[in-house]
């Protein structure tokens, strides 16, 4: 049987860790991150039940932020998933899809990607923002005279307006009759960057307090900022082996064939779980959490962590394959396919009745599979 190319099939999901050169101020970045107030009018999206956010047609839009308690953007309905306390919760809508991104001083988790491309973008837009924040707040900092200006310009200018649901407040910008303002093009500069998501705000005494902490920060972050390094965590794929299978028999059969480790239990879950094991060399640009004490031998040198490919096999054929980085799990698919093959007559079963004929597919996900993004690949399963 020919199965498909490993690069044929496509990413279902990636996460990735970016290692980022410099020292991110959090406060100061998810107060000044832009969000657009157009985002306010997008469609709500449901999967079931679970509201989901929506897909902005602006590549580079910000949909939703959350840091301590506090959200900007859009609102979901669900009740909002507990924050990291040293984390920004980003979620920003790229050309193909919407990206999730834990942003901590010093490395942006990313979650949700299909390609390196997605990568690169999305890092992209991160690094483009931060640099605008800390190139404006700086520019502020460095200008005292034009600072004041535009603070008194705000103070004069802030109105609020009536809105259904509430009050919103707003500010005639100076640059849209630049002819008749009397402000500096510094001051104008300024107020335009720091009143740009003026909208979000309903209380004009909170944001002149919280602007003037804003404005007199300086700096956002600590460093200089090089080129882009990351680490995988996890990458996903989904495909078919082209057959039926009879899963008690591959459980049975795969089980400690050569390292291989498999557990099934009919009660708990639908598929057959195959793990393969596998060990972080230096290098491998893999990101896993270490242990503080690792394991020593007898002669104290350190024993390497032991971690796994996993391998999700439906009846159906389906398989949801997770691992490390796209050249290991290379690896691991090519040793998987190899033993399906060694014992394909003794796992393969015939169709019933009520069951269509399978036909391969490498770049399909099988109906029976569930989007599968658990990320904790350091859990090992074995037959009881």
């Amino acid at each position: 049987m020919v199965y498909p190319n490993f690069n044929d099939i496509d990413i279902t999901t990636m996460v990735v860790m970016c290692y980022l050169s410099y020292e991110i101020i959090l406060p100061q970045v998810f107060c000044l991150f832009p969000i657009s107030p157009d985002i306010l009018s997008l469609p709500r999206k449901y999967s079931g039940k679970v509201e989901q956010l929506p897909h902005h047609n602006v590549p580079g839009s910000m949909i939703h932020l959350r840091y301590r308690g506090n959200i900007r953007g859009f609102i979901l309905k669900n009740k909002p998933k507990k924050d990291f306390k040293n984390t920004i919760m980003v979620d920003i809508s790229i050309k193909e899809k919407n990206i999730n991104i834990r942003l901590s001083p010093n490395t942006a988790h990313i979650c949700g990607l299909k390609s390196l491309d997605q990568i690169t973008e999305t890092y992209h837009y991160i690094e483009k923002y931060v640099k605008e924040i800390n190139d404006e707040s700086t520019f502020a900092s460095e200008h005292p005279d034009a600072k004041a200006e535009a603070m008194k310009y705000i103070r004069d200018n802030i109105r609020t307006i009536i809105i259904p649901g509430g009050n919103r407040l707003s500010i005639s910008h100076p640059d849209n009759f630049k002819t008749e303002s009397t402000l500096s093009l510094d001051a104008i500069r300024i107020v335009n960057f720091f009143t740009r998501n003026i909208w979000e705000h309903s209380n004009s005494s909170f944001f002149i307090e919280e602007l003037e902490w804003l404005i007199n920060q300086g700096c956002c972050f600590l460093g200089n900022i090089c080129p882009m390094r990351f680490g995988y965590i996890m990458v996903n794929k989904n495909y078919n082996l082209g057959f039926l299978i009879d899963r008690h028999a591959l459980a049975k059969y795969l089980f400690n064939y050569k390292n291989f480790v498999t557990y099934y239990d009919p009660a708990a879950n639908i598929y057959v779980k195959v793990n393969i094991p596998f060990y972080i060399t230096e290098g491998s640009n893999i990101h896993r959490k270490t242990k503080k004490k690792p394991k020593k031998d007898e002669n104290g040198n350190i024993i390497p962590e032991e971690h796994y490919h996993r391998f999700m096999v439906y009846k159906t054929g389906s398989v949801t394959q997770t691992g490390p980085n796209l050249e290991l799990t290379e690896i691991a698919y090519k040793e998987f396919r190899d033993a399906i093959e060694l014992f394909r007559d003794k796992i393969e079963r015939e169709a019933l009745d009520h069951e269509e004929p399978v036909e391969i597919v490498g770049v399909n996900i099988s109906d029976d599979i569930p989007e599968y993004t658990d990320v904790n690949t350091e859990d090992s399963y074995s037959q009881n």
